[in-house]
């Protein structure tokens, strides 16, 4: 392994030093008994004990290479289809590694003759009135399994909900931390962000402007299709605007003006590089208005 390019057969070389200690000493006893006869009370104890340390050895194994070879995200979508997102990987490493622990020791323990049966038994009786007493800190873990899984946010996104919004802060596994725009700081439990209709405003590729202006009445037509015509002209000229949303047109006849609907989109994310454009193009149309002398 020293010889290869890389580091990883060495990581594993390590990893599985201890257990391959545990197979040789279960071989050295199933060994031994097959050549020599001590009995048959020493030979069942023998073969008990050579079962054990292959379980413990093959539970080692798999528990020290697990976060050796464990799968990246692209690798696990590759191999079975199913999409999980990087951070959350560490989370369910964690948990596959319990099981394997909890296994290879019912497993050992059954070898020895342990009812297990009532062992097990008595694990759903305290996980279930663990269950009933934890049960918001319990909602909350999967909340955060869920908020990592689906990654509906960021750290660092805007956010708005029904009861808040702000700017994330940080993903914990109970609650998360958002800071509104007024400085204070709310911990929200996961179980109630998930459950919640969230508008994630960081995610945005481009805002819309949609407003209404109005002309006086003593405007003409021929001057309201020229202040039209010059007005959609003006905005498909703009960088930022998407061309194909632009859309300018006569609609009403109000009370007291002659109302212009203006709709376009802008590759503005930014709020306040945003407002920005927005102030850019009310002028130009202002600009417009008076240069053909209305109002």
């Amino acid at each position: 392994t020293q010889r290869s390019n890389t580091d990883l057969d060495e990581r594993i070389m390590t990893a599985l030093k201890g257990p391959i200690q545990l197979l040789v000493i279960a071989i050295g006893i199933l060994l031994a008994v097959s050549i020599m006869d001590f009995g048959e009370a020493i030979q069942q104890l023998s073969h008990r004990q050579a079962r054990s340390f292959i379980t413990a050895a093959i539970v080692f194994a798999i528990y020290n290479t697990t976060d050796i070879v464990a799968f990246t995200s692209s690798t696990l979508r590759r191999v079975t289809g199913i999409s999980i997102q990087e951070r959350l990987l560490p989370f369910l490493r964690t948990i596959f590694k319990m099981f394997i622990l909890v296994t290879g020791s019912l497993i050992i323990m059954q070898e020895w003759g342990f009812d297990i049966t009532g062992l097990l038994a008595s694990f759903g009786i305290i996980g279930l009135a663990f269950s009933l007493a934890a049960q918001d800190t319990a909602a909350n873990v999967f909340g955060f399994t869920a908020v990592v899984g689906d990654n509906p946010f960021n750290v660092g996104d805007y956010i708005v909900t029904a009861d808040f919004d702000g700017v994330v802060e940080h993903v914990g596994v109970r609650a998360t931390r958002v800071r509104k725009l007024n400085q204070s700081l709310v911990y929200v439990p996961n179980s109630v962000l998930t459950n919640a209709a969230l508008t994630n405003w960081s995610r945005l590729s481009k805002r819309r402007f949609d407003f209404t202006i109005g002309l006086t009445y003593d405007t003409s037509s021929q001057q309201m299709r020229e202040v039209v015509s010059r007005l959609q002209a003006m905005l498909r000229e703009r960088e930022k605007v998407d061309t194909e949303s632009v859309l300018v047109h006569f609609v009403t006849f109000n009370d007291s003006s002659l109302d212009i609907r203006i709709i376009c989109d802008v590759f503005i994310p930014n709020w306040n590089d945003y407002l920005g454009e927005q102030e850019q193009i009310n002028l130009a149309i202002m600009e417009i208005v008076e240069d053909m002398g209305l109002s």
